[in-house]
């Protein structure tokens, strides 16, 4: 499975914030920096993020960001070309990748999750979700934890995609 990364600064308090300027996501492209210098991950045009909500990693390396403005997933090469976008989710907002590509986007407006293969098509969906927001896979087993914020619960799936 994908490890995420993100940008993180650290007050001169010590507590640790996100680092955001704007509507992109700020922070990753290709081999990690130190935290005082870092190349945002933007898309152009129809490729702009709106609304960035979830992202993952592809076993490729390529990372997928959740557009909830735009109910899509982009995805961007490890040098932060825009690739391709797929999906059609209904407010999406977690997403997780597993070890063959497959991803894992949790609809908080559809409620349910909604499973692609690694082409982008839909294959799958699991309904009676309760306004789902997270999504993470267990790479030990396979496990698929849904966070229902509507339900205030955290579900486990033992799926076989």
């Amino acid at each position: 499975m994908g490890k995420t990364t993100a940008a993180a600064n650290q007050t001169e308090d010590g507590d640790w914030s996100g680092d955001y300027r704007g509507p992109f996501l700020d922070g990753w492209i290709g081999d990690c920096v130190s935290c005082d210098r870092h190349t945002p991950l933007k898309g152009v045009g129809n490729h702009s993020f709106q609304s960035p909500w979830g992202l993952d990693l592809d076993p490729q390396g390529n990372i997928h960001v959740v557009a909830q403005g735009s109910n899509t997933i982009k995805v961007f090469s490890k040098e932060g070309v825009y690739v391709r976008m797929y999906g059609d989710p209904n407010g999406p907002r977690g997403l997780a990748i597993d070890d063959e590509g497959y991803s894992l986007v949790s609809e908080c407006w559809g409620n349910c999750l909604s499973i692609y293969d690694p082409e982008g098509n839909k294959i799958h969906t699991v309904g009676n979700q309760e306004n789902p927001w997270g999504t993470a896979l267990d790479p030990r087993d396979g496990s698929v934890f849904i966070a229902n914020y509507g339900a205030k619960t955290v579900l486990k799936y033992c799926v076989n995609i």
